[in-house]
Parts: C-alpha cells; structure tokens; sequence
C-alpha cells in the first residue's frame, strides 16, 4: 500500500484518512489512483486503498482524486486527532474519447447521450480531446460517484425527488 508519511502536525493535533476507491459499477478497486491534500499525493494500491497521516485533525481536508480512466474527483473529509477516518468512495470510468478540430466542432456519445460541440464553441484552437463519463443517476452506486454534493453556490441543500428516484429539486 502506498502511505502518507510526514508533513503536517504531530501527537494529537494531527489524524488520518485511510481509505478505498472502487469502481461506481462493478465495485472493483481502483488501482493507480492519485490522492492529493496539498503537495503530498499518494497513490491508491492493488486493492484500491489508500493512507493519508500527519493531516490537521478537525479541518477539513480537501482531497483531489485523479486517474487517467476516470473524471477527476473532489471530496472532503476532516480528519479526527489522534485516529484514522475511513473512507469508501465510488469513481465512475469515461466510457468515450473523441479528438476533433476546435474550428470545426464535433461530438461525443455512450448510452444514448450525445454531447455535440458547435464549431468554435470549445474556447481552444486545435485538436480537442473530450472524454465522457455516463452517470445513471437511478443506480446508487453512481449516484454515490457523483462529484459533488448537491449543494447550491449558495449554501442551500439539494434533494432527491419522489423515491430518491425522480429529479433533484431544491429543497
């Protein structure tokens, strides 16, 4: 397993994440994954699992989750002092990669959804790479892999519709 190690403060003012990255669908773990608080990354091993110490315990940690198969990632999590804090997160796959010219626009699909971009609609010059992750917001494993936390810009939570199943509405 890859560990933390170092950084951070010492005895009690200081605690751990210890965790596993699996993936949204099939629950596999998620191996090669990047965890980053800060400068210190760390990557995930065999059995998707992971150890961050030395964090500042009861603020909260931002953690940043990179893979090259899967979108990129944020949670946050305050570490408790003196202990570990586990965590168990979910991580969805892309399921396409499209390149076409800036200039000329072009799309991308999987399961039914198709994103098309104008020409000159990307903001960029040249050959654009666009990967596209599908979430099925009625599985709760993805659910669990979206990145966010169904919040506002405001503040103001987020629910689930009728069931847990319908669409998310203003609470």
């Amino acid at each position: 397993c890859s560990g933390g190690g170092g950084g951070g403060g010492g005895g009690d003012a200081a605690g751990a994440v210890v965790g596993t990255l699996i993936d949204a669908r099939s629950g596999a773990p998620v191996a090669g994954a990047s965890v980053r608080v800060g400068e210190r990354v760390v990557q995930t091993n065999e059995q998707g699992y992971f150890t961050l110490d030395g964090l500042a315990a009861g603020e909260a940690a931002r953690l940043r989750i990179t893979h090259p198969e899967r979108p990129a990632t944020v949670k946050l999590v305050t570490p408790r002092a003196g202990a570990s804090t586990y965590v168990r997160w979910r991580l969805l796959a892309f399921e396409a990669t499209a390149q076409f010219d800036a200039a000329q626009g072009g799309e991308i699909g999987a399961r039914g959804a198709r994103v098309v971009f104008p020409a000159g609609a990307v903001g960029a010059t040249g050959t654009v790479t666009a990967r596209l992750a599908y979430l099925d917001a009625t599985q709760p494993g993805e659910l669990a892999a979206f990145p966010g936390d169904f919040r506002t810009d405001r503040g103001g939570q987020l629910e689930r519709g009728a069931g847990g199943r319908g669409p998310i509405r203003r609470g």
